[in-house]
């Protein structure tokens, strides 16, 4: 390699990592923030680098062999070129390219043609777009943005937030990624929001969640998020807010379920119940479908432009019917929408604008996730009902009651497979589906495996209600219990996640990381979005009746766990 070249390749190196693209002149994309090679200038004269923000020159840069001192004859050929711009590009001032630099792959000098008399300084580094935009004293809208580096970013994250760049400098404020379940939706949302608040105008972020146990989990990661210009945490650079009381608002970076918002926007106090209890409510009151659509008023206490950029996670869902007012009302916001599962709602939202489809099928391919497996256990009973005979002692227990009464039934009673673990529990039932997954673990399902029913694959059972999930628990401990010793299962188990079940972060995180929890049942707090990376079963005891929904639900049990410790297991 020649002296020029080697020079050369360092130089490039120092310019990728200030943030700029380099590009041939024949490859160059209007409207970019990237670096010509070898542009023409007056009299066909090739000048090694010229700089463009905006299609306009912001700088050039003489390259030189490492030997050569960058002296007086190197200034005067890098100056004639600033002062002699060229008709076919734009200018940020007339008839002249504002920074002049000069390097030769050890050293780098650089002159503000702007200041009368000044002189050449000495850097350690190439300026960055936006060091140069603030030292020419211009604002660009997106032209401070640095290159993307690629490493360490998933293939569908990386072109993610470069289409979405490209989508918003084209003007689209609404942008939909269709990422797969464990693709990394979350770490797009970091490293999008972190580019938005660093080099263009943004001042706040919004994240809107689905659920509050989802919002703690987002907490986690933006305050981990690291992919930033000095390696600091995005927590150190900027003020992360979980919305949970009114002053919460004015973080640089809130996230928020909608309710919440709502309920700021409009002056109203914010819940004083349980987070858990929240969840469950909302998830009731969604399902029964009966809700009135919200009416803002006219005494907002946020103005319209308060957010710059919003996320909607889970965007196939809390944005529309009841509760699209509250977004719509922060028009002159971007929005990034984060789904899985795009339902019409969501394509005709964002107006079918797809920054990015990455699928379940295309994650399975790079082995992000594993393919799913469907093994059916149906019963007489949840497949067509099932009868009391006229005799039978039943224990009746009135919803939200600590009293029962036991007595014996005078008449036959019929009950269709909807009354089932609702207003009929039938323990027996319940045992029969356990018992035949019990049975099928070590047979149909994981034949290969040693038997140990201590570490039983990673479970999740969805339940009909809360009622439903303590019935379910108090039958997987006898199922599961004739296999120890004892008759009893191990303390930790099996347990219930839901909002009656005490601190529900807690419980997420020991069924992620504890060995001996081997079983949780659930309603819908691990429903949607929640990372359970070990889990490898999901078992239904409820009808599920939204597709997306069920896909949802089936997409916590098909993460790889091989990233993991044994621990894990």
């Amino acid at each position: 390699m020649k002296p020029e070249e080697r020079a050369r390749v360092k130089i490039d190196k120092q310019l990728n990592n200030a943030g700029w693209e380099i590009v041939s002149r024949n490859e160059y994309v209007p409207n970019s923030t990237l670096v010509v090679k070898e542009a023409i200038m007056r009299g066909n004269i090739e000048s090694d680098y010229l700089l463009f923000i905006e299609d306009k020159a912001i700088a050039v840069v003489e390259a030189k062999k490492e030997d050569n001192p960058l002296g007086e004859n190197v200034k005067k050929q890098a100056e004639d070129y600033a002062v002699n711009p060229q008709p076919w590009y734009g200018l940020w001032f007339d008839n002249l390219i504002p920074l002049v630099y000069m390097a030769n792959g050890n050293k780098i000098y650089y002159k503000n043609m702007l200041v009368p008399d000044s002189e050449y300084e000495e850097l350690t580094e190439m300026h960055s777009p936006k060091k140069m935009l603030q030292l020419i004293g211009k604002k660009s809208e997106f032209g401070a943005l640095p290159l993307l580096e690629k490493q360490g970013l998933r293939e569908c994250q990386y072109k993610a937030e470069i289409n979405l760049e490209k989508s918003l400098k084209s003007g689209n404020k609404k942008n939909l990624a269709i990422l797969a379940t464990g693709s990394g939706k979350t770490y797009l949302a970091c490293l999008a929001s972190y580019r938005m608040l660093n080099y263009t105008a943004t001042k706040r972020v919004l994240f809107l969640v689905d659920r509050n146990n989802l919002a703690r989990q987002t907490e986690s990661e933006f305050n981990l998020f690291d992919r930033t210009e000095k390696q600091q945490s995005l927590s150190e650079l900027y003020k992360i807010n979980r919305l949970r009381k009114e002053s919460d608002i004015k973080g640089d970076i809130v996230i928020s379920t909608i309710q919440k918002l709502f309920a700021v926007l409009t002056g109203q106090a914010l819940s004083d119940d349980n987070e858990d209890t929240e969840d469950e409510n909302a998830k009731r009151a969604e399902e029964k479908e009966l809700e009135e659509v919200v009416q803002l008023g006219s005494d907002l206490k946020l103005p319209s432009d308060y957010f710059q950029l919003i996320v909607v996670d889970e965007c196939h869902r809390s944005i529309y019917g009841k509760w699209k007012a509250v977004l719509d009302y922060f028009s002159g916001a971007k929005v990034l929408g984060l789904t899985a599962t795009p339902t019409p709602e969501a394509y005709s939202y964002f107006n079918n604008n797809v920054i990015e489809k990455y699928t379940y099928d295309d994650s399975v391919v790079d082995g992000v996730n594993v393919p799913s497996r469907v093994y059916r256990i149906t019963t007489e009973v949840t497949e067509h009902g099932g009868t009391i005979e006229a005799g039978t002692e039943i224990i009746e227990a009135p919803k939200g009651k600590s009293e029962t009464t036991t007595y014996a039934v005078t008449n036959t009673i019929e009950y269709a497979p909807t009354q089932l673990d609702r207003s009929v529990i039938n323990r027996n039932q319940m045992k029969t589906v356990l018992t035949a997954y019990k049975n099928a673990i070590y047979t149909e399902l994981y034949p290969e495996r040693e038997v140990k029913w201590e570490y039983i694959p990673k479970t999740l059972i969805f339940a009909k209600d809360d009622n439903h999930a303590t019935e379910i628990v108090n039958v997987a401990k006898k199922v599961f219990g004739s296999e120890f010793e004892n008759g009893e299962v191990p303390e930790n188990y099996v347990k219930k996640i839901t909002y009656s079940s005490g601190d529900s972060n807690a419980l997420i995180r020991d069924f992620r990381i504890e060995k001996d929890f081997r079983i949780a049942v659930t309603v819908t707090l691990v429903a949607t979005g929640t990372d359970v990376r070990p889990l490898e079963v999901v078992l239904f005891m409820k009808d599920v009746q939204s597709d997306v929904l069920y896909t949802q639900m089936k997409g916590r049990g098909c993460w790889i766990v091989n990233t993991f410790s044994d621990k894990f297991f």
